[in-house]
């Protein structure tokens, strides 16, 4: 971050200037140290860092290939490339998350959404599927599901991980963090697992 350890980006010094070369050529070192396929490099993160990823899904579709953000909205909009397609993306989004609240909460999340799917036609800006996750403590997490919006020749999927603990919490989803819970990085693992279908169909 432009503060290390901070709680803002900074988007427009931090990437335009220096960063999003950077984020470049942390896939290319990966890729030189180890048996790399540059075509299977995804981005994830938390609270800022899922932020991160959503803005570098639409700065560096090239060098990602899908993104996932887990209890984070959307940042530096003014800096983003509108004609850039995007890559899978992935929302993991607790309606009951103190920190997204003091950032706008549920208006927060409709403008990632719109964001996110702004290339989508009408009847893609709403979801297609959704199915329950599975959590084991209803006095924990209240209620949880998937909502998947179908990908097109020109928006890629995008889903939606809604759900909302008991007790406010900014925490990862995990059976370890938040007992009773889901496992967030499992399923944040098949979304990037399951991009290759679409890839190969439509990109």
């Amino acid at each position: 971050m432009s503060t290390p350890g901070g709680e803002m980006w900074g988007y427009m010094a931090f990437f335009l200037l220096r960063r999003l070369p950077f984020f470049r050529a942390i896939r290319d070192s990966l890729g030189d140290r180890f048996p790399l396929e540059e075509g299977e490099v995804y981005v994830c993160g938390h609270s800022a860092g899922g932020s991160m990823s959503i803005f570098l899904q639409n700065r560096l579709p090239g060098v990602f290939r899908g993104a996932a953000a887990v209890e984070a909205g959307i940042g530096g909009e003014e800096w983003w490339d509108e004609e850039s397609p995007g890559r899978p993306t992935m929302l993991v989004w607790n309606h009951n998350d103190p920190v997204l609240r003091e950032y706008g909460g549920e208006s927060l999340l409709n403008r990632t959404l719109s964001k996110l799917s702004r290339h989508a036609t009408s009847a893609d800006q709403r979801p297609s599927f959704s199915m329950p996750v599975a959590t084991s403590n209803a006095s924990v997490v209240r209620r949880a599901e998937q909502l998947l919006y179908g990908g097109s020749t020109h928006a890629p999927p995008l889903a939606v991980v809604s759900w909302e603990t008991a007790l406010p919490t900014h925490l990862w989803s995990s059976p370890v963090s938040v007992p009773g819970s889901f496992d967030a990085s499992a399923l944040v693992w098949d979304f990037f697992q399951s991009t290759r279908v679409f890839e190969g169909r439509s990109l």
